[in-house]
Parts: structure tokens; sequence; C-alpha cells
């Protein structure tokens, strides 16, 4: 998101045809657009979605093939969800990261990914890896390549308390 339009274009010149995805080169919706209009590849929106509003409007214009959605960004899991399940019926591929890191974040974002319809499918990654202290038990180390949800209840994680320290409040 940080090229200015002119940038943008001459860099999807200069690379012809060569099969690749660009993603989010430019901030404004607008500049994504005029650049979508002279792409030959897909082009995926990640940091100008941040609601329902903006996916709706990106998909009207005809400008993205894919999404990439960040939990943190989109307001949490359930707003993610909402957003991921729209992006579906409207056919684009779905890309569910978050903006950091660890074992919790990484649990919320397999779950996500591996309840999206395969087909919608594009990648995520494994930021728990991105990291120097677990804060959660209980998250499936990456195998070929391949990140796993945990099975437990809920995210399926233990919390490490001696880590994130005592909760500000409990249900109980």
């Amino acid at each position: 998101g940080a090229w200015q339009l002119d940038a943008a274009l001459r860099f999807a010149m200069a690379l012809g045809d060569m099969d690749y995805y660009l993603e989010q080169p430019c901030m404004a919706m607008a500049d994504n657009a005029r650049l979508a209009a002279n792409l030959r590849q897909p082009l995926i929106l990640d940091e100008s979605i941040a609601c329902l509003g903006d996916l709706l409007e990106a998909h009207h214009l005809g400008i993205m093939s894919g999404v990439t959605l960040k939990i943190s960004r989109i307001g949490g899991i359930t707003k993610t969800k909402r957003l991921r399940d729209v992006a579906v019926e409207l056919g684009l591929r779905v890309t569910i990261e978050d903006t950091g890191g660890s074992d919790i974040d990484s649990a919320a974002t397999a779950h996500l990914m591996l309840s999206t319809p395969e087909g919608s499918r594009f990648h995520t990654v494994d930021f728990m890896n991105w990291v120097t202290v677990s804060n959660a038990r209980g998250m499936p180390p990456c195998e070929a390549g391949q990140m796993a949800a945990p099975t437990r209840p809920g995210l399926g994680l233990q919390a490490r308390r001696e880590i994130l320290g005592e909760p500000f409040f409990e249900i109980g």
C-alpha cells in the first residue's frame, strides 16, 4: 500500500506477462481501481479492506480477485468471519492473517482459514513461528508447509499465564 499510482503502473508494465499476484500496491481504492484497469495479473486487496463497505466497494468496482483479511484490523474473529463469508459468496480468494504473531493469534487464523471453503482459500502465515516467546500451549507445529488448527474446545489452546500475566477479569 505504499506505492504511488505511477510507480505501481511502471512495476506492472515492467513485469509484462509474468505470472504473479499483486497485493495492495496503492493505499487509495481509487488508485488501485486505476491500476486494475491496466493490470493483466490478479490484484489482491489487503490494507484498504477494513470493513464490509470497503469489501463491497472494491467488488463493485471489479478491481480484485482476492482479499487478505487481518483479524485485528477488521475488529476481531466475528467481524473477520463475516467479511470472509461475504468474500466467499462474491467468488473471491481469501487469505486470513493478522498484523503480528503469537500462538493465540495463529490459532484464530488457522481456525478461520480451515473453515473457509477449500476452493476459496489462498494462503496464510504461521506467525507464531516469527516470535521468540510462546503465549499458549497446544498449537500444532507446521508440517510440510501446512498449518493445522488445535482441536480442543474454543481456540484449542491453554494460555501461558506465566507469560501473559494475570487476566484483567474472568468469567466463570
